[in-house]
């Protein structure tokens, strides 16, 4: 069941090396951690990107276990610090992957980063939209085991075809690789060696950030303000972590941490997420809502499913009650959320799997794309070169790193699939937005409006869903054209106080890979203080106060056409994902034409 729900939450499915052993780190600065004992930083400027005049970093903050795990283990979490091209000042923003367990590396090549990967997955181009044209950005690969990060070195094999990573000691020798098998060394895989809740994920970010804020030599700032942006998944890493961070805020101002010598409070200043999954009590009515009602006029299920699934929802005993049972459980029997109460995560994975099977997965019954409803399954966007890129032996050189990439991992998902944290049923997302706006945390959702996983109809209740103390105002304030230039309206926005929701139209899950534009503007405008809808208000605090945005209170109306699907792309590294079963076969029984991971023959 976990694997069915893990393809679902990903962008394509666990993308594994496709080189054999990477090359052994060089050119690496380790420094000795003075705030977290045992801890410590290595990196080394790179280059990897054929983006001029931009300065980038990338390495590992090495942590022991921490004291207070159900399962210690160690944490090695991979950055890539991008500082920005075109100013001397500028804000930090820390870009995190969803999943659980996708990279935020895919994110750096493919929608927001300095550069995008080219055809031949080997090369890069300059992205024109790169939000490092506002701000530094720290993409991290977190939970550890997602991207480049690890806990112990391991060598393993890699079955493409399944996805499936098996550790080995290569006692026999190593195997041959192949188009549809490889070899390489990951983390271990075991499930005890990474987080399995969000709140485990943020106790060790938390530490990742006390050593790289204080002790990256290349990174400068006088007050230590972050900006939090993640997407999918990081609907539930986003508030959680924020509230975490600021928590932590308050006990060093008490006192009240003692593992770690002279902490610094880190202010956030922003959390955005764009197509966030953050409460299922929150979103899922959606699902079978949008899957049969949506603005671009696509009944993807029968009324019949449709019924079904919405009864599957209200009904006595349904998702929503399951889902509200385990929240109410997690609150008192593991109110920290440490997911090591076995009565606690039985009746969370059992809510999981329920409204997995019973809510979510009547869209499967469509043959559309999760992520696109203009899609099929096969079809991918955004396209999957990097995945091929981050496994060329040069690129892991110009790195550092000592192990292959995994761009999604289902040792993290299944991790969090055990304790009822893989969906978004566990946890209290809802109150940790409240919480961080109550502290003066501006927070901002965005989403594409062709994504069914985290649909805007769901996203926009929850922005009307917060409880702060201008919940009123904003819920009354209409919506407003966002006006990405003299001729593009990108989508709608509502504004009000510290809290915005903006639907893009014409965009996927992943929205700035469908819309950059746009994208960028949006994010350049929340960095800078302006209003999103023009760019043309300055939102001091005082302003914020009053500016809200006028228009419509719906925007349910504002209905687009589908295009056509894109052009299919079978990718070795993505079988199960890409390629069709013709496609796979090919591969498996040596006929498949390859170059550069892509099958040429046969061609559907």
């Amino acid at each position: 069941m976990a694997n069915l729900i893990f393809s679902l939450f990903f962008c394509s499915a666990v993308t594994l090396a496709s080189s054999p052993f990477p090359p052994e780190p060089q050119g690496l600065r380790t420094l000795p951690s003075s705030h977290v004992d045992g801890a410590s930083i290595s990196y080394k400027k790179t280059q990897i990107c054929s983006t001029p005049h931009l300065d980038t970093y990338s390495g590992y903050v090495h942590l022991p276990p921490r004291a207070d795990d159900a399962h210690p283990h160690p944490s090695n979490l991979f950055f890539y610090y991008a500082k920005s091209a075109e100013k001397r000042t500028t804000p930090l923003t820390i870009y995190l992957g969803g999943g659980p367990g996708a990279s935020s590396m895919s994110s750096m090549a493919t929608e927001v980063g300095p550069c995008s990967v080219n055809s031949d997955s080997n090369s890069t181009s300059p992205n024109p939209w790169s939000w490092t044209r506002e701000s530094d950005i720290l993409f991290i690969d977190q939970p550890v085991q997602t991207g480049f990060s690890y806990d112990v070195l391991t060598n393993a094999t890699i079955d493409y075809s399944t996805s499936t990573i098996t550790p080995t000691d290569f006692d026999d020798g190593v195997p041959v690789a192949n188009h549809t098998f490889g070899v390489g060394v990951f983390g271990s895989q075991d499930l005890n060696g990474t987080a399995n809740t969000t709140t485990n994920g943020a106790r060790v970010l938390w530490d990742f950030m006390q050593v790289w804020i204080n002790e990256f030599p290349e990174y400068e700032s006088p007050d230590k303000k972050i900006h939090i942006w993640s997407e999918s998944f990081g609907g539930r890493y986003g508030p959680t972590y924020a509230a975490y961070f600021l928590d932590q805020n308050e006990k060093i101002r008490n006192n009240e941490v003692t593992e770690i010598s002279s902490p610094s409070p880190i202010t956030i200043d922003t959390l955005s997420i764009h197509n966030g999954c953050s409460d299922i009590t929150t979103q899922g009515a959606f699902y079978p809502e949008y899957a049969y009602n949506n603005t671009y006029g696509v009944q993807a299920i029968t009324e019949t499913q449709y019924e079904e699934a919405k009864y599957n929802w209200t009904k006595p005993g349904g998702c929503l009650d399951m889902a509200v049972q385990c929240q109410e459980l997690v609150q008192k029997l593991d109110p920290y959320n440490f997911g090591n109460n076995a009565e606690v995560n039985d009746v969370c994975f059992a809510a999981d799997e329920y409204c997995y099977e019973n809510v979510l997965a009547v869209y499967a019954l469509s043959g559309r794309d999760i992520h696109d409803l203009a899609e099929v399954p096969t079809t991918t966007v955004p396209l999957p070169y990097s995945d091929g890129f981050f496994n060329r032996a040069w690129v892991q050189n110009a790195l550092g790193v000592p192990v292959n990439y995994t761009m999604n991992s289902y040792t993290i998902y299944n991790a969090f699939w055990s304790t009822g944290n893989a969906l978004i049923t566990r946890g209290n997302a809802m109150d940790h937005f409240s919480s961080i706006m109550e502290r003066g945390v501006k927070v901002n959702l965005i989403y594409g409006d062709r994504d069914y996983l985290c649909n805007w109809m769901g996203g926009e209740n929850v922005s009307l869903s917060i409880k702060h103390d201008q919940s009123a105002e904003f819920s009354s304030s209409g919506y407003a054209d966002l006006i990405t230039n003299k001729t593009y309206v990108g989508g709608v926005v509502r504004q009000h106080g510290n809290l915005s929701f903006t639907r893009v139209f014409d965009a996927g899950h992943t929205v700035p890979a469908f819309q950059p534009e746009t994208m960028f503007r949006v994010f350049s405008r929340i960095m800078n203080s302006k209003d999103i809808a023009t760019g043309n208000v300055t939102l001091t605090e005082k302003r914020r106060e009053t500016y809200r945005t006028q228009g419509p209170h719906s925007t349910f109306d504002r209905k687009n056409k589908l295009p056509s699907p894109a052009t299919p792309l079978c990718y070795t590294l993505d079988m199960p994902t890409t390629c069709t079963d013709n496609q796979q076969a090919a591969l498996l029984n040596g006929t498949a034409i390859v170059e550069d991971f892509v099958v040429k023959w046969p061609v559907s």
